[in-house]
């Protein structure tokens, strides 16, 4: 979805993606089932809106967080950039699908499984126990490298500054872009999504 930001003087266009699922059974046939159509739509708004400065990408670029996957995120992007004739800032969050699974009985899937009930637990990730931190932000090892090849060369190239935040996926960024001063504040939801099983209130975000 296209979507414009005005004020008298200004105007920036964005567009939202979101669940690409890269790599998912079966999305050989999905995304070239509409892609033409998705495409043209995206061309027509550009011409009609403006091209659009950044793209969104609200989570689960990939299927199951593997590094390859992502060079299909890649091709989809450049497919987009084409069809927009521009050159958009890439601002994106991780979703439970951007997730590399750990195997069957992994103690760290345990642990966040209690995250809620667990006191300690939570007070080692908000107190920024660097183990801790490191074993979850593994999980999104092929989303991270895929953010710094991808995303971030497209902050650098607009003077963004930027800093993470405690996970994979969390980051104030702060730019000026389309005659806009722009805060955005990513926040990684979805980081204990592990393991199988119903994921009822396992949607996080810290106060």
């Amino acid at each position: 979805m296209l979507e414009p930001m005005t004020s008298p003087q200004k105007k920036l266009i964005w567009l939202h993606l979101s669940d690409l699922h890269a790599g998912q059974a079966g999305s050989g046939t999905l995304w070239p089932t509409y892609r033409d159509a998705a495409l043209a739509d995206m061309k027509k708004m550009a011409l009609k809106l403006g091209k659009p400065e950044i793209i969104f990408f609200t989570g689960d670029l990939a299927f199951s967080g593997d590094s390859d996957e992502y060079k299909a995120v890649d091709t989809v992007l450049d497919d987009v950039r084409n069809a927009t004739d521009s050159d958009p800032c890439i601002v994106p969050v991780p979703g439970n699908h951007d997730i590399k699974q750990p195997s069957k009985g992994s103690f760290l899937a345990a642990a966040l499984h209690n995250y809620w009930g667990s006191s300690e637990l939570r007070k080692s990730i908000l107190d920024g126990n660097v183990e801790n931190i490191q074993q979850i932000n593994q999980l999104f090892a092929g989303y991270e490298a895929w953010l710094k090849r991808t995303a971030m060369p497209t902050w650098h190239a607009r003077a963004a500054t930027f800093s993470p935040g405690l996970l994979a996926g969390d980051f104030r960024l702060s730019l000026h872009i389309g005659g806009f001063h722009l805060g955005v504040l990513g926040l990684n939801s979805a980081f204990l999504q592990v393991g199988r099983g119903d994921y009822r209130s396992r949607l996080a975000i810290e106060p």
